[in-house]
């Protein structure tokens, strides 16, 4: 159950045809009978509404907690078309993330998109689907990737 000043996440095919997937807010006011709360998304201002809030359903909205509140503050940015700098890695800005199933789509400001997909087995997570597309684009390939790493790591 959502609280107010509960810190929370947007998930996927959320209201507002999913833009604000990855987004972080605080819930500012909440409708148990409609299971709906208003949320204050960080850097989004909401004109149509008297409070700029954001409704959502509550099986759309996920509590962030201090970690994954952080990690979501940087989707946030980049889902609401913030600039993001990766420029001192070489990476174009990223205009737009999509959680599409098992799949993660980034499409970045250079017009090229990376997807990547879950592993048979493996459980989804937003930020691993990100970070797998950043690694992706980054290095070429997945493969690439790995024998980077391979070459590098050290298990203590």
């Amino acid at each position: 159950m959502l609280q107010i000043g509960m810190t929370v996440k947007v998930l996927p095919d959320a209201e507002y045809g999913g833009k604000y997937t990855g987004c972080v807010g605080v819930v500012k006011n909440y409708y148990s009978s409609k299971k709906k709360a208003g949320v204050e998304l960080e850097k989004v201002q909401n004109d149509a509404s008297s409070k700029g809030l954001f409704w959502f359903s509550e099986d759309k909205l996920a509590p962030a907690n201090d970690f994954l509140g952080s990690v979501s503050k940087i989707m946030n940015a980049m889902n609401c078309r913030c600039s993001f700098p990766l420029h001192h890695t070489g990476v174009p800005p990223v205009k737009k993330v999509i959680f599409s199933g098992p799949k993660t789509i980034v499409l970045w400001a250079d017009g090229t998109k990376t997807i990547v997909s879950c592993g048979a087995g493996d459980t989804y997570d937003y930020y691993a689907g990100f970070c797998a597309a950043v690694v992706k684009k980054l290095f070429g390939s997945t493969t690439h990737a790995k024998k980077v790493l391979g070459e590098v790591v050290q298990v203590k």
